[in-house]
């Protein structure tokens, strides 16, 4: 008996979690590349791209911190999505956002919906590295869909682009054997 109901409750837990994690989760990877300045501004350029999950009029709003940066305009973004920055305002502690919504709702072949591209002109306060911000997800009732934070885009590592130009030079030494 002990055992049957213990089997029933993790076929429960593993159901939960089978249904939890069966929505597509949010993914918005970000990329910073440092600008020309301006009046003493040091500005730079951020890209966003909004990989899955924000359907026709969700919204992911990324927010920036009024210690470290602050957006000052959207430079571009992808045809069928609106963005929109807000700047910080260090004078008061509010936070800059930059909003994307998801106007269109075109999907891909597969159904889902097309990923995004913005680009963000931001002026940064702090020295350092650029870090990721934090966003929210919400639906068209402004219900928080789910909550994260953007992630550099990934770059390949060392070996393996080591070991993939040995093996391009290798092929070619091949080749010109033949």
């Amino acid at each position: 008996m002990k055992t049957r109901l213990i089997a029933q409750a993790l076929a429960g837990c593993a159901l939960s979690v089978a249904a939890a994690g069966s929505g597509a989760a949010v993914t918005v990877l970000y990329s910073a590349t440092d600008i020309a300045d301006q009046n003493g501004q040091d500005l730079w350029q951020y890209t966003y791209v909004v990989q899955a999950g924000v359907a026709l009029n969700q919204t992911v709003d990324i927010a920036f911190d009024h210690l470290v940066h602050s957006p000052l305009d959207v430079l571009s973004s992808s045809v069928g999505w609106f963005a929109q920055a807000t700047p910080s305002d260090p004078g008061l502690a509010a936070d800059g956002h930059v909003t994307i919504l998801n106007a269109d709702g075109t999907p891909d072949p597969q159904g889902d919906p097309l990923p995004a591209t913005i680009e963000v002109l931001v002026e940064r306060f702090a020295a350092g590295p650029v870090g990721s911000q934090p966003f929210e997800h919400f639906d068209d009732s402004f219900n928080t869909l789910g909550t994260g934070a953007t992630a550099p885009v990934p770059e390949p590592g060392t070996w393996a682009m080591l070991l993939g130009g040995l093996a391009l030079l290798a092929g070619v030494r091949i080749s010109r054997r033949a």
